[in-house]
């Protein structure tokens, strides 16, 4: 059925596993042609944009994801890696604390990946102080810390 999305999701999900990543693209594109709402193609679709180092268009992704659904922490969490990639803290830290806060109000497994990038965001712009509280957060929602940055920050 060449209308079957999840079809299409699917198949780009193979490849990308496989490495890929252009024909990954074309199938997530095509989904998306034929759902333009659908957001797990664009969720992929972000991936296949970082693992490129297209993070431009990963940001677009990560905003056409935010437009689907505002409540969705993955287009701000997504839009974080993004901006973090570009070298833009500051929106980077706007969107990862979004993402947090949408993490919490829903129980989200992944906040423990939003407090992680969080820490990073902080560390990266020299305030430690809040890099060592998300740092620490996530490690106590069972994340590993680099062992390097642990030491730094004095995260036991």
């Amino acid at each position: 059925d060449p209308q079957y999305v999840d079809a299409y999701d699917n198949l780009g999900l193979v490849l990308r596993r496989k490495g890929d990543l252009d024909n990954a693209e074309y199938y997530y594109k095509k989904s998306i042609e034929l759902y333009p709402d659908g957001s797990a193609a664009h969720q992929n679709l972000i991936q296949v944009y970082l693992q490129k180092n297209l993070f431009d268009k990963a940001l677009n992704e990560s905003n056409e994801l935010k437009r689907i659904d505002q409540n969705d922490p993955e287009g701000y969490f997504n839009a974080a890696r993004a901006y973090m990639l570009l070298n833009n803290l500051d929106a980077a830290l706007d969107n990862a604390s979004t993402a947090v806060r949408l993490y919490e109000a829903s129980k989200h497994p992944s906040l423990r990946d939003g407090q992680l990038i969080l820490g990073l965001i902080y560390y990266q712009k020299n305030d430690k102080n809040n890099a060592r509280t998300f740092l620490q957060k996530a490690k106590s929602n069972g994340l590993k810390i680099p062992a390097d940055l642990s030491k730094e920050l004095e995260i036991p």
